[in-house]
């Protein structure tokens, strides 16, 4: 059985002109699409920095650069694509080649279907539940308007504010909350 390398946090790079997250997708359009509206966000210009966005489709892939080449990534964004049956299966192998403070202070799963609940192929119990068995915060949205993919886009670029402690200059300040 080959070894798994897993992803870990390499500290915070607040002190760098320069943020960095990963985002995981299955679709690497819609990765593309989710990466380019977060480095667009306003919020980026009141630090002064500007976020290096990375897409990726396996994760395991950037693990195992990761173990030759330390990367420093800040927060994964998990892209979930509930139209799909196997959809929660990829999620959960994907979140494997996380470490645990990776996986419990920096990751956060994204639902960007248009899909009605009552159509998607994996019901929406299914992804509360796995989102509370996994501690991740879950955000959801829509790609297909501008302006609906800009506003996910800006509540991605909050979320990454608030687990670095940009602002209160306290890290992990939602994982200190109940979810």
């Amino acid at each position: 059985m080959a070894k798994i390398h897993k992803l870990g946090w390499a500290g915070p790079s607040c002190a760098r002109p320069s943020l960095s997250m990963l985002v995981v997708a299955i679709d690497r359009v819609q990765g593309n699409q989710l990466a380019e509206a977060i480095q667009r966000a306003p919020r980026w210009n009141q630090w002064g920095c500007t976020p290096v966005v990375h897409v990726a489709t396996d994760i395991s892939l950037v693990a195992e650069h990761a173990a030759s080449f330390p990367l420093s990534i800040e927060m994964v964004v998990l892209m979930l694509e509930p139209e799909r049956t196997h959809g929660l299966q990829w999620a959960r192998n994907t979140i494997k080649y996380l470490q645990l403070e990776m996986r419990l202070s920096h990751l956060v799963l994204v639902d960007a279907s248009d899909t009605p609940p009552l159509e998607k192929a994996v019901p929406q119990y299914q992804i509360n539940n796995f989102c509370r068995e996994h501690k991740l915060y879950l955000l959801r949205g829509s790609l297909k308007e501008h302006g609906d993919c800009e506003c996910l886009a800006d509540r991605v670029s909050l979320m990454f504010e608030q687990l670095m402690g940009l602002e209160t200059g306290i890290p992990n300040i939602l994982h200190c909350m109940a979810i």
